[in-house]
């Protein structure tokens, strides 16, 4: 015998504002912050890497410096003039 029951015939939505008054929103709210807490954690740990590396990496271009670089000797058997050299 094959029993059919009125919950099998009528959508979720109906179901949950037949229910409880206040169910359908209490559920909603529930959902809300579930979601909301659980992806503002998982936002929070995801992105310490990369602003740990971004501020690192920040920081290191403060330690660049320029070097300078040796001067070049004059090949031999050529005279440099004071027009030459730049002075």
């Amino acid at each position: 015998m094959l029993v059919r029951s009125n919950i099998l015939n009528v959508s979720s939505d109906q179901y949950v504002a037949r229910s409880a008054p206040g169910l359908a929103a209490q559920l909603g709210r529930i959902g809300h912050e579930v979601f909301t807490f659980g992806f503002v954690a998982a936002m929070r740990s995801t992105m310490v890497l990369p602003i740990v590396l971004l501020a690192v990496a920040a920081a290191s271009c403060f330690m660049i410096t320029r070097q300078a670089r040796p001067a070049e000797a004059a090949p031999t058997g050529v005279a440099v003039t004071e027009a030459q050299s730049g002075r």
